[in-house]
């Protein structure tokens, strides 16, 4: 976000059509002004206040132009998301290559981070072990002991290639840092995209009980979510299939609802991510093109009573 600063600066300077001349008389060369407004470099917090005072913005302003520009992460992530679900290596791959450039020309760590985590995607795909470089991710989140939004979502996108018990460690960090920044939305809602995807990776490896302990955590989230009606969907989604698992419920009406609203709210990512996690533990799904779209049927699991019961004590 550091170097972001310069960015929204010019931005905002040529939205009010200011000479850059005027903006950073006396306070930072040709060449600085220029290096900065290109994220190359930063500046002091007294030129900086400076700058602010002559575009005529306050800080406060500063702050909502600084968080809409670094939508760029989610953009990012989102990228990441479209190219992996496609199997797309050869656009991880150029990507990959982008960040790994961004790094070398401004020494970011969290270039350097991004690369690392889509070369671990890369090689997820074609059934790989884990990047050399990976423990450069991992060390930093152990040896980080003030987590932020940045180090949250990091953790978040990478959780599936972690070991349960550094995410059990490391849970417990974000959670504790979390009621620090309960008020702030992005933050609590990374963190109940982190509860969906331990659930998610425990209950794929057979691990019941690890989910159901998840859950109890994630049923009792009382912080405010945005886009609260698809957080409320895996709520039923999840405490439904632990229903079933458990064989508290024979009925998979719930389960098939979700993947409904999810098809209506063209979440596919996620309604995908659901029906993988069903196909895993062998139920079968089919669906009907009506004119509201796909319509989602799920048939008996072909895991018998026995067999969970044996998961179950694992």
């Amino acid at each position: 976000m550091l170097f972001d600063v310069g960015l929204v600066v010019r931005d905002i300077r040529k939205s009010k059509n200011l000479k850059s001349s005027y903006v950073y008389e006396g306070i930072l060369s040709r060449q600085a002004s220029c290096n900065f407004e290109k994220g190359l470099n930063d500046t002091t917090v007294k030129k900086f206040f400076i700058i602010l005072e002559r575009l005529n913005i306050s800080i406060e302003e500063f702050h909502i132009a600084l968080s809409k520009n670094n939508t760029s992460q989610f953009e990012l992530f989102g990228e990441i998301s479209k190219h992996f679900y496609k199997n797309d290596v050869n656009g991880l791959e150029k990507m990959m290559f982008e960040m790994e450039k961004k790094y070398a020309n401004n020494g970011n760590v969290r270039f350097l981070h991004y690369k690392i985590m889509i070369h671990q995607i890369i090689n997820t795909i074609n059934n790989k072990k884990h990047a050399e470089d990976f423990d450069v991710l991992r060390n930093y989140l152990v040896n980080c002991n003030s987590w932020g939004y940045y180090e949250i979502t990091l953790f978040g996108n990478c959780i599936n290639f972690f070991s349960q018990e550094f995410i059990d460690t490391v849970y417990y960090r974000v959670k504790k840092n979390l009621n620090q920044i309960q008020y702030f939305n992005r933050y609590t809602n990374e963190f109940a995209k982190i509860l969906l995807n331990i659930i998610f990776l425990s209950i794929k490896k057979g691990d019941y009980e690890h989910a159901k302990k998840y859950l109890v955590e994630y049923n009792t989230l009382i912080f405010s979510l945005e886009n609260d009606t698809y957080y409320k969907m895996m709520r039923k989604f999840y405490n439904s299939l632990m229903d079933v698992l458990y064989r508290q419920k024979n009925t998979f009406e719930e389960l098939e609802n979700v993947l409904n609203i999810l098809e209506f709210l063209e979440l596919h990512n996620r309604k995908k991510q659901c029906i993988s996690l069903l196909e895993s533990l062998n139920f079968k799904i089919t669906s009907n093109l009506t004119e509201k779209g796909n319509v989602y049927k799920i048939q008996q699991s072909l895991f018998r009573p026995s067999q969970i019961s044996a998961d179950l004590q694992r």
